[in-house]
């Protein structure tokens, strides 16, 4: 297929969409993705590059075509969102995900989709292209019918991956239910404003309830879907109306994180496995149970145990709707409360400050000084904006600040909704993250432990927060030098997520980091080394080069590697670390710090000692500024400077630092 630009059609703009496109395609190496096989400019100067030619049809007419049935969509589709997740990995987010963008062609005898259309991607790190892309104020990019609330906004500074989440659950709601969301002709007959507001408010029907308002007769529908729609809605119930809406969250930080877990989530699906877009109660979980062995459970227990369920349904039902519908209407309040709350804050910001870049925290301190005022009779509210401020400013590396609104809105939520509800355990676990954060581990004991039990005994041991809260827990006693009692609980949540989660999941990644960091502090180094050339290429491939999980293992290793004295290799993996933090980090956070600590280290065991000195004096104010002069990381880099100063033959400086280390760490006791 050859791709030309028109004559006349030349413009700046079109140029660099081009361009753009060309590099993103020449990026991908993926079956799902067409490949370019040339580039370059006609006798009249006009560029042109060669691609792949697809032979085929839009995914959803494919689907339609040969009445498919659920399962054989949902494979299809997988296929897709494997593509999405290789462009990602490249750097690269396609930003109008559609089904004319998704060709299906027949290649040895079966169905392979391509992902064609790269033409207003947008690149994650460095530009695609070295030509400037104008886009006009007011302009949308994308297609509104498949495009993320975000990317609604018009502004792609706020666009990441998960606007391509978003937009394949759009698609998987409509391969699923032969309909769109949101009806098109309805929302294009809006104001752009309008369809602006549907896409970032309106909560869309669960596929399940929305094939009885398509507009098609029923036979149509069920001439496309291969079977009738009250059979197909029974069929979407449940885990597959949970993973498509899942995918399709208005807040992108409740969606799927990657193309890859929405994927997989499919893939839990198709094996009769709990998905984690469910619930995961016990109800569930049997359900699951005796559908994967069907012929092991007796069939009067079955009945009856249906009979029961039924009744059992039935009667809770009619209690809780009410309930139900209050506690709804009750969130809504609740959320345009912060929100109003939120915009006044905004607003307040001081007039002259406004040409300037107003910070966070000044937002922030603002907001905190005037909860109490805005509202004194909404305990709830004023919880949930505490909570949410002392979260992020602990992320700011604030955690002094943090502290206070932590505490308050982890005392009001205990007090209001029991000490078992979902919001209190959270903050529990947040005051506890906080404390090991300050380094106060006796603090953040009973938090990690009542945070570990309360989300075990609510949500069930191999619920995710079950998991992490777990993981906290061993990460807090190795921080107390208790290794021995860590162990067990890190091979505890590594086993649970490896079976649940997957292998390679995010969070069973970071288990294997931890607890190889653990087994290099017992000197097992061979299994340690083994954990982390197992984690680190996966987190690699699928969370980037620049990822904290990725460079926390990365550090590791390093770290691995000079405890065993292979201080050369420990040099080489720092000296690249210390160069992805800086780019992929905000300078001033400690993680630069620690990076820059641990190859000073490694350079004064090699003799290094102006190279070790440059870099243990910078790491020392970054660490310094984030964390206090007293906290043990800061310390660490003074020992490490007095070390060197030794080394060295510099007994003066090294006095200077070994007294302020030695100071520290009395004044902390």
């Amino acid at each position: 297929a050859l791709k030309v630009i028109k004559a006349g059609m030349d413009t700046r703009r079109v140029l660099a969409r081009f361009e753009a496109e060309r590099q993103a395609l020449a990026l991908m190496d993926h079956p799902s993705i067409a490949h370019v096989l040339d580039a370059g400019a006609t006798d009249q100067g006009r560029p042109y590059f060669v691609m792949e030619l697809v032979k085929g049809e839009p995914i959803n007419s494919y689907c339609n075509r040969h009445a498919l049935d659920t399962s054989e969509r949902i494979e299809l589709f997988i296929q897709v969102a494997s593509a999405i997740q290789h462009a990602h990995q490249k750097g690269v987010i396609h930003r109008d995900i559609k089904p004319s963008n998704v060709l299906v062609s027949i290649l040895d005898d079966g169905p392979v989709p391509k992902v064609i259309d790269f033409g207003i991607a947008k690149a994650t790190s460095s530009p695609l292209t070295d030509q400037t892309i104008f886009t006009q104020e007011g302009q949308l990019i994308g297609t509104p019918e498949y495009m993320s609330p975000e990317q609604a906004e018009m502004s792609g500074l706020d666009i990441d991956t998960r606007t391509d989440v978003y937009s394949l659950g759009v698609v998987l709601y409509e391969l699923l239910t032969g309909a769109l969301p949101f009806d098109s002709a309805t929302l294009r007959s809006k104001s752009a404003l309008e369809i602006q507001r549907i896409i970032r408010e309106t909560e869309p029907p669960r596929p399940s309830t929305r094939l009885f308002s398509v507009a098609d007769g029923a036979d149509i529908l069920e001439r496309q879907l291969g079977d009738s729609p009250r059979t197909v809605a029974r069929r979407l119930k449940g885990d597959l109306d949970w993973i498509v809406l899942m995918a399709m969250e208005k807040d992108r930080t409740r969606r799927y994180p990657t193309a890859f877990s929405l994927a997989d989530d499919l893939k839990r699906y198709l094996r009769h496995e709990p998905v984690l877009a469910s619930p995961p109660s016990t109800a569930y979980r049997f359900r699951k149970f005796a559908r994967r062995n069907r012929p092991l459970i007796v069939a009067g227990a079955a009945v009856a145990l249906a009979i029961i369920a039924g009744v059992a349904a039935i009667s809770v039902a009619l209690v809780h709707v009410s309930r139900e519908r209050d506690a709804a209407q009750a969130a809504r309040d609740e959320s345009e409360a912060v929100t109003r709350f939120l915009s006044e804050m905004l607003a307040a910001v001081d007039p002259a400050d406004r040409g300037k870049d107003v910070t966070v925290q000044q937002v922030l301190d603002i907001a905190a000084k005037n909860i109490d005022q805005e509202f004194p009779d909404q305990p709830l509210v004023q919880a949930r904006l505490l909570h949410t401020i002392g979260r992020t400013l602990r992320e700011l590396g604030r955690y002094e600040d943090a502290l206070d609104p932590l505490t308050t809105a982890h005392a009001i939520l205990e007090t209001h909704l029991g000490p078992d509800d979902s919001r209190a355990i959270d903050a529990a676990y947040d005051l506890g993250w906080l404390y090991w954060n300050i380094a106060d581990y006796d603090k953040a004991q009973p938090f990690y432990e009542d945070a570990a039990r309360r989300y075990r005994e609510t949500l069930g041991p191999d619920d995710p927060k079950s998991l992490v809260a777990l993981s906290g827990l061993a990460l807090l006693h190795k921080s107390q030098g208790r290794p021995e009692q860590a162990e067990p609980l890190y091979l505890e949540v590594l086993e649970r997520q490896t079976r649940v989660l997957g292998e390679e999941d995010p969070q069973t990644l970071l288990t294997m980091t931890n607890l190889g960091q653990l087994y290099s502090t017992l000197e097992n180094y061979d299994e340690a080394e083994r954990l982390f050339n197992t984690a680190l290429p996966i987190q690699r491939e699928t969370l980037g080069e620049g990822h904290p999980d990725t460079i926390m293992c990365l550090n590791n290793l390093a770290y691995l590697y000079a405890a065993q004295g292979r201080n050369d290799e420990a040099v080489d993996v720092y000296a690249d670390l210390v160069q992805v933090i800086r780019n992929a980090l905000p300078e001033g956070q400690w993680w630069l710090g620690g990076a820059l600590a641990n190859e000073g280290h490694a350079l004064t065991a090699l003799e290094r000692y102006d190279e070790a000195e440059t870099a243990l004096l910078e790491a020392h104010q970054i660490v310094g500024a984030a964390l206090g002069p007293e906290h043990p990381r800061t310390t660490r880099v003074a020992t490490y400077l007095a070390e060197l100063y030794d080394a060295w033959q510099r007994p003066e400086s090294a006095a200077h630092w070994r007294t302020l280390a030695t100071q520290a760490q009395s004044d902390t006791e």
